[in-house]
């Protein structure tokens, strides 16, 4: 509850902000900070904190933008318009992707994350999970 109400707070004071949680939850964004936690024990949960709503400021999303105007539900995972653009041009960026980048998770973009899902080893279900979108979006692996 702590962690969801400080990033909150983040939205709320940081400029050019609307939600400062692009695509994950808060159980993937806890394992990241018990992660980060056991590997620099001596670091408080306050600057452990700080640094995980500091790496999460370069996709932010700055403002709410839809084809409808509503948080689009995909599968279990409920995408912003901005990450679903995202997607696409990661999956680009990786080859996988040949399609307009457009925002729109059609057959060709499914299409391309199933063959990245299959190539990186990931779980062959039909769900965009938080597993897939760390691996696709946060993979710095070079194109």
């Amino acid at each position: 509850g702590w962690l969801n109400g400080y990033l909150t707070a983040h939205n709320y004071y940081l400029p050019d902000t609307f939600d400062l949680v692009s695509w994950e939850n808060v159980d993937t964004l806890t394992y990241y900070l018990i992660g980060h936690c056991k590997k620099y024990p001596a670091m408080s949960f306050f600057q452990a904190t700080t640094q995980l709503s500091n790496s999460l400021h370069d996709f932010r999303i700055d403002k709410l933008m839809s084809k409808d105007g509503k948080l689009d539900k995909t599968q279990s995972t409920q995408l912003y318009f901005q990450v679903k653009v995202m997607l696409q041009q990661r999956l680009a960026a990786l080859g996988f992707y040949k399609g307009e980048i457009d925002g729109d998770l059609g057959p060709s973009t499914l299409q391309a994350i199933q063959q990245y899902k299959i190539k990186h080893g990931l779980p062959d279900t039909q769900d965009i999970d938080q597993q897939v979108l760390f691996s696709i979006l946060k993979n710095k692996a070079n194109p």
